[in-house]
């Protein structure tokens, strides 16, 4: 059996009451949790330099969600960093050891999860570029605004000889449509920020010194509707991803690790890793 993390995504449910409760026990090391006192937390990121995450990050983020769970109604997620995320750490691709994989795709699995299930208002802040693994968190968020500018937003593993899991090209699908899907998906495309919000990859775009103020007022909008009309209609929509994901989830694992550990993937990461050695001398 593939070895998973303690918690598995819980059927969509209403937040706690106990809107005080803090989490001052959790110490963080890669990111930071502000109550804003608005009944909405803002976690932001800030693992150097780009926020890819390895295994202890995404622990980390799963027990953030957690956190704002029991603290707060909504979530923005965010980055401290000028990147939001530049997706998973390569590092924990080149030549892994099985049972380390394993756990690191199990991790990922469950942070995308939980982020989709859970009953918080959740509102991506994309301060900054986010390929590959930053696009997928931003995907299972409930609405997304991104900084005007020179940023990137997509999926692109394509371009490392890798397939996006089932589920990540799914989500894309329902947010952009399955042609432009197909389309962006096949060709690894990084999108700017006006053709994101053209294709509905993103939902607003905004000049970088507004984006928490936008974020603000979103969130505002969220939470003036009624909490049980608002997470049951959330919860409707997304049973059937959501069943899907999970039935799939050991068989997704497999396909994943078998792609890791070819060995033409292996030489492509090789590479890819000698190139950013060079850049950095």
């Amino acid at each position: 059996m593939l070895r998973v993390l303690q918690r598995l995504p819980r059927k969509l449910a209403l937040p706690s009451p106990h809107h005080n409760i803090r989490c001052a026990s959790t110490t963080f090391e890669y990111l930071d949790i502000e109550d804003t006192g608005n009944e909405y937390s803002i976690v932001r990121m800030h693992r150097k330099p780009v926020n890819s995450f390895n295994l202890d990050f995404i622990k980390e983020m799963i027990e953030a969600v957690d956190c704002c769970e029991k603290t707060s109604r909504g979530m923005v997620l965010t980055s401290s960093l000028k990147v939001f995320s530049a997706g998973l750490d390569i590092q924990e691709l080149y030549n892994p050891s099985e049972d380390r994989l394993q756990e690191f795709w199990n991790g990922f699995q469950e942070l995308n999860l939980r982020l989709h299930s859970s009953p918080l208002v959740t509102v991506a802040v994309i301060n900054g570029p986010a390929p590959a693994g930053g696009c997928a968190l931003s995907l299972q968020c409930d609405y997304r605004i991104m900084a005007e500018g020179k940023s990137i937003i997509g999926l692109n593993e394509t371009h490392l000889g890798l397939t996006a899991p089932l589920w990540l090209c799914k989500v894309f699908a329902q947010v952009v449509g399955h042609r432009l899907a197909e389309l962006h998906l096949s060709l690894g495309t990084l999108l700017p920020p006006e053709e994101a919000l053209s294709i509905g990859l993103i939902d607003a775009v905004v000049p970088a010194d507004q984006l928490m103020d936008s974020a603000d007022a979103e969130m505002k909008k969220w939470l003036a509707i009624p909490e049980l009309g608002r997470s049951r209609t959330k919860g409707l929509l997304r049973k059937e991803y959501i069943d899907e994901f999970v039935s799939k989830r050991e068989e997704d694992a497999q396909m994943f690790t078998g792609a890791v550990k070819d060995p033409m993937l292996q030489d492509v990461l090789t590479k890819y890793l000698q190139a950013l050695q060079k850049r950095s001398r």
